[in-house]
């Protein structure tokens, strides 16, 4: 018998076997991987020095297994690092010796994780190998000591839900490889017991969620390998859950609770004298390598988004057991960070066979651009299907539109201007990244590979754009190769007057935009989102706000996005060309803008602030925004009275803005986000997020 997936065949998942000594296990649980129902796998066995055969059995008789053997024995958590290295799959599923899994269990883990992007990892129910009546695990949670979730109770109903958990049990896991090679893996020190408890913690600080799935069915013999050595067990349990307790506690926290944990050691062990001693050497270990664990904290807080009081909220409320304060195995997935409707998580999971990315045009007298950047788009390496919504038109775009076949168009019989034309557009569409383009912009042919490969492997990015240089209507029209000298935009940034400015627009290119970085929010000229990303603002499908009709939805969305969680990224290596209609600070150029264009872009300022700006935020930047916006009332006043009934508009969404803004506030403290770091003139030049976020674009003609 052979596992049907060797080396140099595709792979989606990577499933990681452990061993140490296990000959008599690992037939058992091969021959159960051999009946997955899951079509592009491989399987890794990792050898931690065993002596009894294992090696011989495995090139014998499997020999479409990948083998690792390290020669000596590094624990569990070296081994699962061993076969990361060696993994091809974009997901990563860890699995015992000593377990047996369900033929749907992989197949389950991978739809769970492409149905919902905040999860980082998913645990398996584990049932008892010798009675399937009883839960073995369902997950890990935290209570004075990490423990398994329902261990040893019945398997009833209450463990048939997928809840969140803090982390997965290690034994029957699923984990983004991405971020187990962005958090460097488990950590070695664990060697063996707590490696996983320790990386799902990380991964919360980080933001990310840990899902118990139902579906994913193993049988598990615990202990076959740990009950070789008692005392060796005892001391790794304890000292490895002291080492969690201290890494992520507070100070002043630890200190309070130190003699209730040390105690709670020393009374687990049990009277034999070597659990004492092993209890001892346990407190003693943990107390002597303070210093490692003070480093890790300060690790794990720079390059996490939570607070300790933030990770305690997100984890499930406390349910007395036993005397003792345990955790509940866990909430229901609206009590926690929003994930994907139904409709959204299927579109995230679309098939191999549909569109690789949707292009939704937003149009509207656009019809001279269009032929230039629909030919942009047959041109791409990555094959799109490409919508137009045109908005009433009165020129001949839809008679250019019937040119192109292929194209989706969606004529309308009024302006419902771009938010609302986005929507409809991107309505029509299912692949799991989605581009929102003006017909003003000319793609360079690897701008929808790059940003694809890049969200791919960034869970935590739904939003992002290329570098944009401008281009003379005149070479657009011609046809001319596109000059790339003056920058269109390379990203926005908001300054702490809460105007948002592009990054680099009418300068030079120089060597400053040529590197990746996390921006404040990307441009709507051309726009590529991660449909995951839209599902969790707003399952109805009102993407984009309709109230803002045009100007500044795409710095809303980007805004409502980062207050989830989610990060938006500039990727230099994708190149577009647009043309800019209204340079920054051209007030000709400005005042030249229909006059309902003037007016809702003005008005969208403010809209934009109301929906999502925290009050603490504004008064800490207040000066900075009273002094802008009495400049701007007495520009509006002298110069250009015209706009001012935008204020009268801005009530009429004055009220809904505000239900809204409740909302954004409240998913922006479930996910632990701190708005007030992004308004400064540094914000947007952040590092990128590891690869498991009056000078505006106010003249572009298609958003007139």
């Amino acid at each position: 018998m052979t596992i049907p997936h060797a080396e140099g065949a595709p792979v989606r998942a990577s499933v990681i076997v452990p061993s140490w000594n296990g000959a008599a296990l690992l037939p058992r649980v091969l021959d159960s991987l051999l009946v997955q129902r899951f079509g592009s796998f491989e399987v890794i066995v990792v050898d931690n020095g065993s002596e009894d055969g294992s090696l011989d059995l495995l090139r014998t008789r499997y020999p479409g297994v990948r083998l690792v053997s390290l020669g000596s024995n590094r624990g569990f958590a070296g081994a699962v690092n061993a076969g990361l290295a060696a993994a091809r799959g974009d997901i990563v599923a860890l699995l015992n010796n000593d377990a047996v899994a369900d033929p749907g269990w992989l197949a389950a883990l991978v739809a769970a994780l492409d149905a919902h992007p905040e999860v980082a990892s998913c645990a398996s129910r584990m049932l008892d190998l010798h009675d399937s009546r009883r839960i073995d695990s369902a997950g890990d949670q935290l209570g004075i000591f990490p423990s398994n979730c329902g261990h040893g109770q019945l398997d009833d109903e209450r463990f048939r839900q997928p809840v969140y958990v803090l982390s997965p049990c290690a034994g029957a896991a699923a984990y983004r490889r991405i971020l187990l090679q962005d958090l460097g893996g488990f950590d070695e020190r664990f060697f063996a017991y707590m490696e996983d408890v320790d990386l799902g913690v990380r991964l919360q600080f980080a933001g990310y969620d840990c899902l118990y799935v139902p579906e994913a069915v193993v049988h598990h013999e615990g202990a076959r390998t740990s009950d070789r050595l008692p005392e060796m067990k005892f001391f790794l349990l304890m000292r490895n859950s002291l080492f969690v307790f201290f890494q992520y506690m507070p100070p002043l926290r630890r200190l309070v609770w130190s003699p209730v944990v040390l105690a709670r050691v020393l009374l687990n062990a049990r009277r034999e004298r070597q659990e004492w001693r092993a209890g001892w050497r346990a407190i003693w270990a943990a107390l002597s390598d303070w210093p490692r664990i003070s480093a890790r904290r300060r690790a794990v807080r720079r390059g996490g988004l939570l607070s300790w009081g933030q990770f305690r909220r997100r984890l499930p409320q406390p349910l007395a057991h036993s005397g003792f304060a345990a955790p509940a195995l866990g909430r229901t997935a609206g009590a926690r960070r929003p994930v994907p409707s139904p409709a959204a998580s299927a579109r995230c999971a679309a098939s191999a066979d549909e569109a690789a990315v949707d292009v939704v045009i937003v149009n509207w007298n656009g019809g001279r651009y269009l032929p230039g950047a629909l030919d942009a788009l047959r041109r791409s390496t990555v094959e799109a299907r490409v919508v137009l919504v045109d908005n009433a038109s009165g020129d001949d775009s839809l008679a250019v539109a019937a040119a192109f076949p292929e194209l989706d168009v969606v004529a309308l019989d009024t302006n419902v201007g771009y938010a609302s034309g986005a929507n409809i557009g991107l309505a029509r569409g299912s692949a799991p990244y989605a581009l929102v383009m003006n017909p003003d912009v000319l793609l360079e042919p690897e701008y929808l590979r790059t940003l694809r490969t890049r969200l791919s492997a960034a869970p935590r990015v739904g939003a992002a754009q290329g570098k944009l240089y401008q281009i003379e209507s005149g070479r657009f029209l011609a046809g001319g190769h596109p000059e790339r000298r003056l920058l269109d935009s390379a990203g926005h940034a908001i300054l702490p007057s809460r105007v948002v400015v592009d990054r680099g627009q009418g300068h030079p290119d120089d060597p400053r935009y040529d590197r990746e970085r996390t921006v404040f929010s990307a441009t709507g000229a051309a726009l590529f989102l991660r449909r995951a990303m839209l599902g969790t603002l707003s399952p109805e499908g009102h993407f984009f706000d309709p109230a803002f009709f045009a100007y500044k939805e795409d710095i809303d969305l980007c805004w409502r996005a980062r207050l989830r969680g989610w990060e938006v990224l500039y990727v230099p290596a994708a190149v577009a060309h647009h043309v800019r209609s209204m340079p920054g600070g051209n007030r000709s150029a400005w005042r030249s803008l229909p006059q309902a264009a003037r007016r809702h872009s003005w008005k969208n300022h403010y809209l934009m602030m109301i929906k999502n700006d925290r009050a603490r935020d504004l008064l800490a930047s207040l000066p900075h925004v009273l002094g802008w916006e009495i400049a701007r009332l007495g520009y509006a006043a002298l110069r250009d009275p015209r706009v001012l009934p935008a204020y009268g508009q801005l009530l009429a969404h004055g009220v809904e803005g505000l239900r809204q803004r409740a909302l954004s506030l409240r998913e922006a403290r479930l996910s632990g986000v701190d708005p007030s770091q992004w308004f400064s003139r540094r914000a947007a030049i952040r590092p990128p997020p590891a690869p498991s976020p009056m000078r505006t674009r106010d003249g572009e003609t298609a958003r007139a």
